[in-house]
């Protein structure tokens, strides 16, 4: 799973939530990296924030408790481009293992 966002453009990829787990027109939810100081992951409801990872500390986010412990915390990367784009990779496909569970996640590009 890859999230991007661009402070300059204010493109980004989010994961986007459907209504129903029947209907998979864009639910309330989405998710993506708020690239606006220290890139931080954000969950949002309604486009508005609604849970946030805390800043990202070269090595986790630094305001998910446990993530030392996690079996996450070696599994993402942030890299920042050099045109103002921040880039959120995960060795491992966590949506794989919520879409498998609940089929309710869409990944879109919005600008």
């Amino acid at each position: 799973m890859t999230f991007t966002a661009n402070a300059r453009t204010g493109i980004k990829t989010l994961l986007m939530s459907w209504t129903s787990s029947s209907d998979p027109s864009v639910g309330n939810y989405s998710a993506g990296i708020n690239p606006l100081g220290i890139p931080e992951l954000f969950i949002w409801y309604n486009g508005h924030p609604f849970w946030r990872s805390g800043p990202w500390g070269g090595a986790k986010f630094i305001g998910i408790p446990g993530m030392y412990t996690s079996v996450y915390s070696d599994g993402f990367s942030l890299k920042r481009e050099g045109d103002g784009t921040f880039t959120l990779s995960s060795n491992e496909d966590p949506a794989s293992q919520l879409t498998n569970a609940q089929p309710c996640l869409r990944n879109v590009t919005v600008w």
